[in-house]
């Protein structure tokens, strides 16, 4: 139910021949919204007169940014992806592709209001965050770098980049040099998965 500056219920009557998957009120309560799976972004004023739709059809989720104009975007098909629209040039301007399911999140904004973190929901009862930057602590610093990761072996957790972080890092030929700081050639610099049925 809607309600005006005035506390009265606000009635309209909207017959759609589609799913509602979401609602909004947009800008300065402009207008309110609800996203279909068939008919787009659907908008109206609070006087009962549609406004040009949105052609973004199944937005599972969808949220206004400051301008009005464009939307950040959550849909499931053909996978799960989240997108920057649009809506004045009907056009997508940034999309991001999840490789996991998620069906929550929540954007994170500096002070410029440039995006910088989205957090989700997994599959996996996880909370995924997903960042512009990633600092990783000892980047630059000086000091000795065995594996030229940029990391010195002082903070690098495995100081020859084979994977095996130095602690475990303990079967080696005695040549005297010392494990961790002689890669597994098996290892370094590729990734071996082993997928099971489970």
């Amino acid at each position: 139910q809607l309600w005006d500056n005035d506390g009265e219920v606000v009635h309209h009557e909207i017959l759609l021949q589609s799913l509602i998957y979401d609602c909004h009120i947009g800008a300065n309560d402009e207008f309110f919204s609800v996203s279909t799976a068939d008919d787009g972004i659907r908008k109206w004023t609070f006087g009962g007169s549609e406004l040009k739709p949105i052609d973004v059809n199944d937005a599972l989720r969808y949220q206004f940014t400051s301008d009005a104009n464009i939307l950040i975007v959550h849909k499931n098909s053909p996978t799960q992806h989240l997108f920057t629209y649009d809506a004045m040039n009907e056009e997508i301007l940034d999309e991001v592709m999840m490789f996991h399911n998620f069906d929550d999140y929540v954007l994170r904004y500096n002070q410029f209001n440039s995006l910088v973190n989205i957090y989700m929901n997994s599959d996996v009862d996880n909370v995924v965050k997903y960042g512009l930057e990633v600092f990783r602590e000892g980047v630059g610093e000086s000091g000795t770098d065995t594996d030229g990761d940029g990391i010195p072996d002082s903070i690098d957790s495995d100081d020859d980049g084979d994977g095996i972080e130095d602690n475990w890092d303990l079967n080696c030929d005695n040549i005297g040099i010392a494990c961790e700081l002689l890669p597994d050639e098996n290892f370094i610099r590729t990734i071996d998965l082993e997928i099971n049925s489970t």
